[in-house]
């Protein structure tokens, strides 16, 4: 991962429908996933040092969780000894005291969240909590200094992929993955196991693959493969009960198996990244900056490709793509689903520089969310369709 910090102006423009007043500018490519070690990742959290993060692989890894920097790579790795990846989905972070300070450099406690189950058969999954250990040296963590929780769902096994965990309590909140709407579950701290969730509610959308909240505890995001919300949390209030009000659509671009989400140091952005395609080149990390924190409010790098979708006025369901690619080169564009299934081949071929333009016929298409991806060798870029057709 060579990078250097002007690569934080590297904009990949995303268009995408209508969510309101933008809170978020972006996304910049800040790096890519270390290809040879984190091939799926599926969780990351912001670590205690600025600009490195733990990421974790899902199911098929060892128990290992790994620090790395967005501007150098892979720093160090840390294998949980008796601990097993059954389908490690998340992570989370936090002070190991009441109030979290997010400027110390003190050692956090860390979540790691062993909760996936695509065929809801689990009875129960499994949380393990660590000390966070040094950023910049490997290690074995000792069995005796690995908590292990086992959490029992109410109404049976759930598939879920975000953790959420209270800065402020450490309540512990789980949103599953594959319910028509999101179901929301929650415990108190932990502190014994078995531990009993409670059900908490559901959200007006599925296929949740991540979240995180914020070090102050005051906002909490989610997002699923298309979009991403944040939720605005009074401290005085547990953290699931935020969530039963309506999220604010915040800028995300579609990604490819895009599983892991987590706010930055001080959070003043969130960064975002993915699994690798059928075990391609690494995943490039996104990264949203808070509007009032960003420094170019337009900046976007011309060189890279850009994309945009409109329906076609008084053709329903034809739709006008427009994109621009800097220079001659292979491209790849294809539809995707709400589940990322590619649903249709739009473009396979050598696109000349400057604007071009497609009609898309979706008629045959039901309703509903879908992404348009374009790839070419060195980059890529998406945009977000609501499809709408009777």
């Amino acid at each position: 991962m060579k990078i250097c910090l002007a690569v934080i102006l590297t904009c990949v423009l995303i268009t995408t429908a209508c969510v309101g007043q933008q809170t978020y500018e972006g996304p910049f490519v800040v790096g890519h996933t270390p290809k040879d070690h984190l091939p799926e990742v599926s969780g990351m959290v912001q670590s205690r040092e600025p600009f490195v993060l733990w990421m974790i692989n899902d199911s098929g890894d060892e128990p290992i969780i790994y620090a790395v920097d967005i501007r150098k790579g892979l720093l160090s790795k840390h294998k949980l000894a008796g601990a097993v990846n059954v389908d490690w989905e998340d992570l989370a972070i936090t002070m190991p005291r009441a109030k979290p300070d997010s400027s110390s450099t003190a050692p956090k406690v860390i979540y790691i969240a062993d909760i996936g189950d695509n065929n809801a058969k689990r009875m129960t999954v499994t949380i393990y909590r660590i000390a966070e250990p040094d950023v910049f040296a490997s290690s074995t963590i000792p069995a005796s200094e690995i908590e292990k929780f086992e959490l029992t769902y109410p109404d049976g096994p759930r598939d879920a992929e975000a953790l959420l965990v209270d800065p402020l309590t450490g309540e512990l909140v789980i949103v599953t993955k594959r319910d028509v709407k999101a179901r929301i579950y929650s415990c108190d701290a932990l502190k014994t196991s078995p531990a009993q969730l409670s059900f908490r509610g559901e959200l007006p959308f599925t296929l949740i693959t991540a979240g995180d909240v914020a070090s102050n505890g005051n906002t909490v995001i989610l997002k699923n493969y298309h979009k991403a919300w944040e939720w605005t949390r009074n401290p005085k209030e547990p953290l699931w009960r935020a969530l039963l009000r309506e999220g604010k659509r915040i800028p995300y671009g579609p990604e490819l198996q895009g599983e892991a989400v987590c706010y930055d140091a001080g959070d003043k952005g969130y960064y975002a990244t993915s699994e690798r395609e059928n075990g391609g080149e690494e995943a490039p990390l996104f990264y949203y900056p808070r509007t009032s924190e960003a420094k170019l409010s337009s900046g976007r790098d011309m060189k890279l490709p850009q994309i945009n979708v409109l329906p076609v006025s008084g053709k329903t369901g034809f739709y006008r793509l427009r994109y621009t690619v800097p220079e001659l080169q292979r491209i790849e564009i294809h539809l995707y689903n709400e589940g990322m299934f590619k649903m249709l081949t739009i473009a396979e071929d050598t696109a000349e520089s400057g604007v071009q333009e497609r009609e898309l016929d979706l008629r045959k298409f039901p309703s509903g969310s879908y992404a348009i991806l374009l790839k070419t060798p060195q980059s890529q870029t998406s945009c977000l369709l609501e499809h709408v057709f009777r």
